[in-house]
Protein backbone atom coordinates (compact mmCIF):
# COMPACT_ATOMS: atom_id res chain seq x y z
CA UNK A 1 0.00 0.00 0.00
CA UNK A 2 1.51 3.38 -1.03
CA UNK A 3 0.59 6.24 1.25
CA UNK A 4 -1.87 8.08 -1.29
CA UNK A 5 -4.20 4.92 -0.87
CA UNK A 6 -5.49 5.59 2.16
CA UNK A 7 -9.28 6.26 2.08
CA UNK A 8 -12.31 6.29 4.57
CA UNK A 9 -15.23 3.68 4.35
CA UNK A 10 -17.74 6.99 4.21
CA UNK A 11 -16.43 8.28 0.65
CA UNK A 12 -13.81 10.60 1.42
CA UNK A 13 -10.56 9.83 0.33
CA UNK A 14 -8.11 12.17 2.86
CA UNK A 15 -4.98 13.61 1.31
CA UNK A 16 -1.92 12.21 3.53
CA UNK A 17 1.59 12.95 1.82
CA UNK A 18 5.34 12.68 3.41
CA UNK A 19 4.34 9.70 5.38
CA UNK A 20 3.53 6.37 5.69
CA UNK A 21 1.46 4.43 7.77
CA UNK A 22 4.33 2.27 9.21
CA UNK A 23 5.35 5.97 10.24
CA UNK A 24 2.61 6.49 12.64
CA UNK A 25 2.39 6.04 16.32
CA UNK A 26 2.30 2.75 16.73
CA UNK A 27 -1.69 2.99 18.74
CA UNK A 28 -2.60 4.59 15.83
CA UNK A 29 -1.34 2.82 12.72
CA UNK A 30 -4.99 1.51 12.35
CA UNK A 31 -6.86 4.18 12.30
CA UNK A 32 -5.74 5.58 8.91
CA UNK A 33 -6.46 2.48 6.95
CA UNK A 34 -10.25 3.62 7.48
CA UNK A 35 -11.54 6.41 8.92
CA UNK A 36 -14.63 7.47 10.08
CA UNK A 37 -16.61 10.82 10.87
CA UNK A 38 -16.79 12.19 14.19
CA UNK A 39 -20.27 12.95 14.80
CA UNK A 40 -20.60 15.87 17.66
CA UNK A 41 -23.39 18.05 19.18
CA UNK A 42 -22.31 19.88 21.97
CA UNK A 43 -23.81 23.60 23.33
CA UNK A 44 -20.50 26.28 23.84
CA UNK A 45 -16.92 25.37 22.30
CA UNK A 46 -16.08 21.63 21.05
CA UNK A 47 -12.36 20.11 21.01
CA UNK A 48 -11.13 18.49 18.23
CA UNK A 49 -8.60 15.69 19.04
CA UNK A 50 -5.20 14.89 17.41
CA UNK A 51 -7.36 11.57 16.21
CA UNK A 52 -10.33 13.27 15.21
CA UNK A 53 -8.11 15.93 12.88
CA UNK A 54 -6.02 13.20 11.10
CA UNK A 55 -9.39 11.13 10.73
CA UNK A 56 -10.20 13.89 8.32
CA UNK A 57 -13.98 14.33 9.19
CA UNK A 58 -15.82 16.45 12.10
CA UNK A 59 -19.78 16.91 11.90
CA UNK A 60 -20.65 18.98 14.70
CA UNK A 61 -24.23 20.74 15.59
CA UNK A 62 -23.02 23.57 18.25
CA UNK A 63 -26.63 23.03 19.43
CA UNK A 64 -27.45 26.43 20.89
CA UNK A 65 -25.57 29.45 19.27
CA UNK A 66 -22.31 30.27 17.81
CA UNK A 67 -19.51 28.31 18.83
CA UNK A 68 -15.66 27.15 18.37
CA UNK A 69 -14.08 24.26 17.59
CA UNK A 70 -10.94 24.36 19.06
CA UNK A 71 -7.75 22.64 17.17
CA UNK A 72 -5.53 19.95 19.06
CA UNK A 73 -1.64 21.45 19.67
CA UNK A 74 0.30 21.29 16.97
CA UNK A 75 2.66 19.11 19.48
CA UNK A 76 -0.02 16.37 19.57
CA UNK A 77 -0.97 16.58 15.67
CA UNK A 78 2.88 16.29 15.13
CA UNK A 79 3.33 13.06 17.70
CA UNK A 80 0.90 11.46 15.84
CA UNK A 81 1.99 11.79 12.46
CA UNK A 82 5.45 12.68 12.28
CA UNK A 83 7.74 16.09 12.14
CA UNK A 84 8.37 15.62 8.39
CA UNK A 85 8.26 19.33 6.99
CA UNK A 86 5.47 19.57 4.32
CA UNK A 87 3.74 16.51 5.59
CA UNK A 88 -0.21 17.15 4.73
CA UNK A 89 -3.79 15.83 5.22
CA UNK A 90 -7.32 17.17 4.36
CA UNK A 91 -9.74 17.79 7.20
CA UNK A 92 -13.23 18.67 7.25
CA UNK A 93 -16.15 20.28 9.05
CA UNK A 94 -19.70 20.19 8.53
CA UNK A 95 -22.03 22.44 10.79
CA UNK A 96 -25.19 20.54 11.16
CA UNK A 97 -26.93 23.38 13.27
CA UNK A 98 -30.98 23.42 13.10
CA UNK A 99 -30.94 26.97 13.77
CA UNK A 100 -28.17 29.82 12.09
CA UNK A 101 -25.57 29.15 14.60
CA UNK A 102 -21.47 29.17 13.06
CA UNK A 103 -18.87 27.35 13.51
CA UNK A 104 -15.81 29.27 14.42
CA UNK A 105 -12.58 27.03 13.75
CA UNK A 106 -9.77 28.39 16.43
CA UNK A 107 -6.20 27.72 17.15
CA UNK A 108 -7.12 27.36 20.81
CA UNK A 109 -3.68 30.17 22.09
CA UNK A 110 -1.35 27.34 20.76
CA UNK A 111 0.55 29.85 18.57
CA UNK A 112 1.91 27.04 16.47
CA UNK A 113 -1.11 26.59 14.76
CA UNK A 114 -0.65 28.94 12.32
CA UNK A 115 -4.88 29.62 10.65
CA UNK A 116 -4.46 30.98 7.03
CA UNK A 117 -7.49 32.29 5.65
CA UNK A 118 -11.58 32.03 6.73
CA UNK A 119 -12.28 29.78 9.68
CA UNK A 120 -15.84 30.15 9.99
CA UNK A 121 -18.51 27.37 9.02
CA UNK A 122 -21.95 28.71 8.28
CA UNK A 123 -25.48 26.59 9.02
CA UNK A 124 -25.72 23.64 6.34
CA UNK A 125 -22.07 24.32 5.05
CA UNK A 126 -18.39 22.36 5.05
CA UNK A 127 -15.46 23.62 5.01
CA UNK A 128 -12.34 21.71 3.63
CA UNK A 129 -8.55 22.83 5.12
CA UNK A 130 -5.08 21.31 4.12
CA UNK A 131 -3.19 20.80 7.16
CA UNK A 132 0.66 20.57 7.09
CA UNK A 133 3.92 20.66 9.01
CA UNK A 134 5.41 23.77 8.38
CA UNK A 135 8.55 22.61 10.51
CA UNK A 136 9.16 20.48 13.23
CA UNK A 137 7.04 21.73 15.61
CA UNK A 138 4.42 24.01 13.50
CA UNK A 139 1.47 23.35 11.70
CA UNK A 140 -0.33 25.59 9.01
CA UNK A 141 -3.98 24.89 8.18
CA UNK A 142 -5.09 26.83 5.35
CA UNK A 143 -8.87 26.88 4.11
CA UNK A 144 -9.39 25.40 0.74
CA UNK A 145 -13.01 26.60 0.29
CA UNK A 146 -16.73 25.95 1.75
CA UNK A 147 -19.09 23.33 0.11
CA UNK A 148 -22.77 22.40 0.75
CA UNK A 149 -22.53 18.74 1.81
CA UNK A 150 -26.34 17.87 1.23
Amino acid sequence: MTNYDIKSSFGYFPLFSGFSKSALNPAQTGSTTKTSPVVAAAAGSYAISAETLVGGYLSYDPSGGAANATLPTAADVIAMIGNSPYTSFRFIIENTADDNETITLTNGGDTKNNLVGTMTIAQDRAREFVIYVKDDDELTITTTGTYNPT
